[in-house]
């Protein structure tokens, strides 16, 4: 899933962010798509909950889990996925789990994920805004205290 957002001091963010040294910049890239993919996973957990309310053990809400995803030390994105150590228990948890959101042959679907970060999306994009306010008001000082 990908979040685009336009605000008024986004050049003034994105100079600010530039300026930075890069392990500060992917920090403060990493928490905010963080505390953004924090707001689908609750979204995410709630609707498997509500789609398998009294036929699941639970299992796979408790599996939803957010992970930062990067290549070469560059931060990437977010991903809202379902946790392997869980499902290594025995239960194939992410089968469940793409069956349920796709459906199969004789099964239609019972979307849980694209609803939620079609439903989450604007208040996910709010706590990445936020996020990113805050943790570069922190970096700039730390980076400045280092000069």
């Amino acid at each position: 899933m990908k979040f685009d957002f336009t605000q008024s001091g986004k050049d003034n963010l994105l100079k600010a962010m530039k300026n930075l040294p890069k392990s500060m910049r992917n920090k403060v890239i990493r928490s905010s798509l963080r505390a953004g993919g924090k707001i689908v996973q609750k979204k995410a957990i709630s609707n498997v909950q509500a789609v398998t309310s009294g036929e699941s053990s639970g299992l796979l809400a408790k599996s939803i889990v957010v992970r930062s995803k990067k290549t070469r030390g560059k931060v990437l994105g977010v991903v809202v996925a379902i946790n392997k150590a869980v499902s290594a228990k025995g239960a194939r948890v992410g089968l469940y789990g793409s069956v349920l959101e796709h459906g199969k042959e004789n099964q239609p679907p019972r979307p849980w994920l694209r609803p939620a970060a079609d439903q989450s999306s604007g208040e996910a994009i709010s706590a990445i805004v936020t996020e990113a306010r805050s943790r570069l008001n922190d970096a700039v000082a730390d980076a400045k205290r280092g000069s």
